[in-house]
């Protein structure tokens, strides 16, 4: 049976539904932008000196690094509130009938995402697609986080597949980096603002949306 494995943010659930949390205590969404950023930041840096963080813990602090650098002062419980934001992300239109497509043609589906487990779970739930996947994990379980080759060989691992026969499904060229540096097949769809770099390897399938992502897997098994 083929395995893909998907990340979530931003592969399959929108992050515009954070554009008013931004709105509001920042008055701009370029602090959303600069949040995402610093938060992929301090996920190098933990990764880097083997000094694990909760995702959680560390997408406070990137809140809070941005608050200073923009001068605002935030609210006590402005972490939560982000954190509930992200909760109820929705999915794309495309990801859904893509999903149950695969199924249907006998794919097992995982989850893999740097967020937290509770919020990961309660996401998908929310946007509806929680039913869809086999298995949900996050990197928390391997102590690192993605693009370390830990938090892919895990998903491997519990799978119990092959891992050259297993494809890894992402918005994001470094994410696909680190699938393929441990010998995953990549499948790069593309999202507003995410462009490909040439530093990394090309992904074996790129394409505009879930259901041509659908079509190109089916047609590798």
């Amino acid at each position: 049976m083929p395995l893909a494995v998907f990340d979530v943010n931003e592969t399959m659930l929108d992050l515009g539904v954070l554009d008013s949390f931004f709105i509001h205590h920042f008055g701009d969404l370029e602090s959303k932008d600069l949040w995402f950023s610093r938060t992929l930041h301090h996920k190098a840096v933990v990764n880097l000196i083997g000094r694990h963080q909760s995702m959680g813990r560390l997408s406070v602090a990137a809140l809070d690094s941005v608050a200073q650098t923009r001068g605002v002062t935030l609210p006590e419980g402005a972490g939560q509130e982000l954190a509930h934001a992200m909760e109820r992300m929705r999915p794309y239109p495309d990801v859904k009938p893509a999903l149950e497509e695969l199924r249907a043609a006998g794919w097992t589906l995982m989850a893999l995402t740097n967020s937290s487990p509770a919020v990961v779970q309660t996401g998908l739930r929310n946007a509806g697609i929680l039913a869809n996947f086999d298995a949900v994990h996050t990197a928390e379980e391997a102590g690192k986080f993605k693009p370390a080759p830990e938090p892919y060989r895990t998903v491997i691992s519990a799978a119990a597949m092959p891992i050259d026969t297993t494809w890894m499904v992402a918005a994001h060229d470094w994410d696909l980096a680190g699938a393929h540096a441990v010998g995953m097949r990549t499948a790069f769809v593309r999202r507003p603002g995410m462009p490909l770099s040439p530093a990394y390897e090309t992904p074996e399938i790129e394409v505009d949306d879930f259901a041509a992502l659908a079509t190109e897997l089916r047609a590798t098994h």
